[in-house]
């Protein structure tokens, strides 16, 4: 509740003092939830977070203060952990536009490593097979066409260019690229 009422002082704050303040509100927020979700085996909170709005309210985070590094890397890691092994979470993150917004944050802070490896993280897990959980329909070619229509090409390669020293990277972005039909230099 607390971040929730501090985005949405920040959407109305006027003193750029005060606005990179609760900007440190949503980025610590938004490392809360991700410490609280990684890792945990035992009381299924990724699944949690989700339900109780906490994956919208990282996405309302990072689209608001989308031209700010720190709350971009830290909610897309969030983002990461929340839903990495997490199907019903992955379809969540999909439904709320989540491949646009991490897409938009690549663009927005291009230079910053950080901010690209956690969006191709999380843009090569939704997109690779192999995502499968009773009860769950996943369609992955259905996930590359949100991604292709959000830019992943454009952000992908941008990421290859500008962090070509990233075996990370440049791993996953390379086989994203190919997975997608990318016609050009790689």
């Amino acid at each position: 509740v607390a971040l929730k009422k501090a985005l949405e002082r920040a959407k109305k704050e006027e003193d750029e003092t005060k606005e990179e303040l609760l900007a440190e509100i949503q980025r610590k927020g938004a490392l809360l939830l991700g410490a609280l979700a990684d890792g945990d085996k035992e009381f299924d909170l990724p699944i949690k977070i989700v339900e109780e709005d906490g994956l919208e309210l990282i996405l309302d985070a990072a689209n608001w203060f989308r031209l700010h590094q720190d709350v971009a890397n830290w909610t897309l890691w969030a983002v990461f952990i929340i839903c990495y092994e997490h199907l019903r979470n992955k379809v969540q993150l999909v439904r709320l536009a989540g491949i646009t917004t991490v897409c938009e944050l690549m663009k927005n802070n291009p230079n910053c490593l950080e901010v690209n490896r956690h969006g191709v993280a999380i843009l090569f897990d939704l997109m690779r097979e192999g995502n499968e959980e009773d009860g769950v329909k996943w369609d992955p070619w259905e996930v590359r066409k949100l991604a292709l229509a959000a830019g992943l090409h454009t952000v992908v390669l941008n990421a290859m260019t500008e962090f070509s020293d990233s075996m990370d990277i440049m791993m996953m972005g390379q086989e994203m690229l190919i997975g997608t039909g990318y016609r050009g230099d790689i």
